[in-house]
């Protein structure tokens, strides 16, 4: 069955939804396929990541460390996005986010509010991250732990 047609807007949102399930998920792929190929990155004052690779790179980096964990678990709640178009292949879009983030071996979940700031462009009727800022305004910790999956025999 064929998807119905979906509004800008609409395909904006998916984007910016796909990038928190492709973290969560811990895949790197996924992640760096919502981005345009120059693609670009920025976390706080860091210098920004840009092009594919890097991105790929940074988030293999990122998800396998101690603190998010391949052994960790995340969850990001995206909300009260606002989309302005900036023309037919171009648009800027807030979103506030909350998250939250385990790993094996710690008894607490972090906790942080998130701001993504993003410039989206439109290429082959598909809408990408051209440029995304991630901003964390707050953060904090409460008893909590990973739940790692268990087999069925």
């Amino acid at each position: 069955m064929a998807s119905p047609p979906t509004s800008d807007r609409d395909q904006i949102l998916e984007i910016i939804g796909r990038y928190a399930h492709a973290v969560d998920a811990r895949d790197v792929t996924a992640v760096a396929a919502c981005f345009t190929p120059d693609g670009a990155i920025e976390f706080g004052d860091a210098a920004p990541v840009r092009g594919a690779d890097a991105i790929r790179a940074f988030f293999r980096d990122a998800l396998q460390a101690p603190r998010m964990g391949a052994q960790g678990a995340s969850t990001h709640l995206m909300a009260n996005t606002v989309v302005t178009f900036d023309g037919d292949a171009s648009a800027s879009a807030t979103t506030s986010a909350v998250s939250f983030h385990t790993a094996v071996g710690r008894a607490t979940m972090v906790l942080r509010g998130l701001r993504y700031d993003d410039t989206l462009a439109q290429t082959d009727g598909t809408w990408l991250l051209a440029h995304r800022r991630h901003t964390c305004t707050w953060e904090a910790s409460t008893p909590g732990a990973t739940i790692l999956p268990t087999s069925v025999t």
